[in-house]
């Protein structure tokens, strides 16, 4: 019997190259100094709203970006881990091609998330002149240190056992 050879696949088009990427780098950077610039120019146009506290503005839109980062950075690494999880557990492929799939995509997405957190918080902490970050790293410092005591301190409450022979209620 006679095989029949099989066409050649077509020729895979070009790929474009994305710039949503990078143009969301750029829109992230302005939106931070628009945030800083805004605010104080809203601050100085209304004069009746007043901020009060151990910071100024841009250290506050600083502090609020990085800590925005952090949890969203928190988020997209456990909804990551779980694709991951998705695409081994699948059986699509191999277990062991599963495996490295899930890690490299891990790995580019994280990359890719973790440069663009990175301009956009570093943008943030750059618009903080010199002079405010020792303040503003000293009062983020202390009111953790402030949470992570009430965090032991309910914890120790909330885990300390109660007693197996408790005394009797008083008459």
């Amino acid at each position: 019997m006679e095989s029949k050879a099989r066409p050649a696949p077509p020729p895979a088009p070009p790929r474009k190259r994305r710039w949503g990427w990078l143009l969301g780098i750029l829109v992230g950077g302005l939106l931070v100094a628009a945030l800083d610039f805004g605010g104080e120019a809203a601050l100085a146009r209304w004069s009746h709203v007043k901020l009060r506290g151990p910071l100024s503005l841009r250290a506050w839109v600083a502090l609020g970006m990085i800590g925005g980062i952090g949890l969203g950075a928190v988020l997209l690494f456990f909804l990551w881990g779980l694709h991951s999880a998705r695409e081994t557990l699948g059986g699509k492929v191999g277990f062991f091609r599963a495996v490295g799939r899930g890690i490299k995509h891990f790995f580019q997405a994280a990359w890719a998330v973790g440069l663009t957190f990175g301009v956009v918080g570093g943008t943030a902490w750059f618009l903080v002149p010199p002079p405010e970050r020792r303040p503003a790293v000293d009062y983020v410092r202390d009111e953790g240190r402030k949470a992570l005591d009430k965090t032991k301190t309910w914890a120790e409450d909330a885990l300390t056992p109660a007693p197996k022979n408790p005394p009797p209620p008083k008459r």
